[in-house]
């Protein structure tokens, strides 16, 4: 292939330049044509190798003639505006991140101008800003989207967000999930109020998650079928634009699913829906309002943890006074246990652990990693044996034992 040399304007603008020679022989004479990016230029050089001077000359002069003059801002704005099958809430976060992160460096040039550098300068300030690897990610997710919607539109020949790779600093910082045995949950449900002992059954007894659960209605129960049954059609999430939950579909395409029920599940479940409607939701508040995982959060989960003393070390010992706020107790000017805990775990156990939780059982049960997979909604076996490698130990055992036969069948 050609080399594409790289020069800087007068005005500082990065150039890419690709000789070749017209025609044969003595007559043939060199001559170069540059191009506002490197990918354009790489493509123009392989070009001359296949089709020859001529022919690639005059598709580079018809693609030049189609160059968008469009601003990143007009055509991100307008791509997110007429995006579909994403909800109100995802288009203002999308909106968002666009409008805080890259407008402010990219917005005002002409899609053609950026650069790969342009795309890698941001990500790498962000990573360095300290936000989470996930957050970069979802950010860098949103422009990458842009840009490959350009290249569909013919807007640009090629994306600069090719070629961009993204942080892994803070990888295994993230948040480690926390897991109950079935004495602890007997425990903890027992602090659990009367109201949502069903909300809090049914989320470890299937693994769903809570916007699935906040999105149930009654006509996705089947209690009474031959093996009773739950279906996730639709997930509660929040429009901060609006502030507002929004329903719509679930998270993945395999998040919709059917999840077989235990009995105890169905038990708690069955009183929910006695004088409902199809559509009317199965989990709401206690006036009947919505569920809101941050008020469920507050006042209800962190203070049930606190009253059920999970902390390994002293169980039994938390503050029984049912505060609402365990770190400022009037009863109790100070943590009741020695250690300075507030009696929950030395990690306190998230809402979303329940579904670690029940993940944890299925596979302490033997189920197949597949059925898990289906259960819990996640589009691939990888995406369930990548986050819960770690309890599968009889796998790792079962390995550890086949290599030992195998090294002890050879020193024979």
């Amino acid at each position: 292939m050609r080399a594409v040399t790289e020069y800087v304007t007068r005005d500082g603008r990065h150039r890419f330049r690709v000789k070749f020679r017209e025609g044969k022989g003595r007559n043939a004479r060199t001559s170069s044509l540059t191009f506002p990016s490197l990918a354009q230029g790489e493509r123009f050089a392989k070009e001359l190798d296949v089709l020859g001077w001529a022919e690639a000359v005059q598709r580079a002069e018809e693609r030049a003639g189609k160059v968008s003059t469009l601003s990143v801002d007009e055509y991100a704005i307008k791509h997110i505006d007429t995006l579909s099958g994403i909800t109100a809430g995802t288009r203002t976060t999308y909106k968002r991140i666009y409008t805080k992160t890259w407008a402010p460096v990219i917005g005002s040039l002409p899609l053609e101008d950026v650069s790969r550098q342009d795309i890698a300068g941001v990500v790498t300030r962000l990573s360095e800003s300290g936000k989470s690897d996930k957050t970069v990610k979802n950010e860098y997710t949103v422009i990458a989207a842009i840009f490959n919607a350009a290249v569909i539109d013919d807007k640009i020949s090629r994306s600069p967000c090719r070629g961009v790779k993204l942080p892994r600093v803070t990888e295994q910082e993230r948040a480690e999930m926390q897991i109950i045995d079935h004495e602890e949950f007997a425990i903890l449900i027992a602090e659990i109020p009367e109201h949502y002992v069903p909300l809090v059954t049914t989320l470890v007894g299937t693994g769903i998650r809570w916007g699935e659960a906040e999105g149930l209605q009654v006509r996705d129960l089947s209690l009474d079928a031959e093996v009773p049954t739950l279906h996730v059609r639709r997930a509660a999430k929040w429009n901060s634009g609006m502030a507002r939950q929004e329903i719509g579909p679930p998270k993945t395409k395999k998040g919709r699913r059917d999840v077989e029920l235990a009995p105890e599940v169905v038990d708690v479940l069955r009183p929910l829906i006695v004088g409902k409607g199809p559509t009317d939701q199965v989990f709401t508040a206690p006036g009947g309002g919505q569920l809101r995982h941050r008020t469920f959060w507050s006042d209800i989960w962190r203070p049930a943890l606190f009253r059920a003393s999970l902390c390994p070390e002293h169980r039994g010992e938390g503050c029984k006074c049912g505060t609402a706020k365990p770190s400022r107790c009037q009863v109790h000017e100070t943590p009741p246990a020695p250690c300075g805990c507030d009696g929950t775990l030395s990690k306190p156990l998230r809402i979303h652990d329940l579904r670690h939780t029940a993940v944890s059982w299925m596979l302490a049960a033997n189920i197949p990693l597949y059925v898990v997979s289906r259960i819990i909604g996640h589009e691939s076996t990888k995406t369930t044996a990548d986050i819960y490698a770690h309890l599968m130990p009889e796998g790792r055992r079962a390995v550890a034992q086949v290599m030992s036969g195998m090294l002890a069948a050879g020193r024979q």
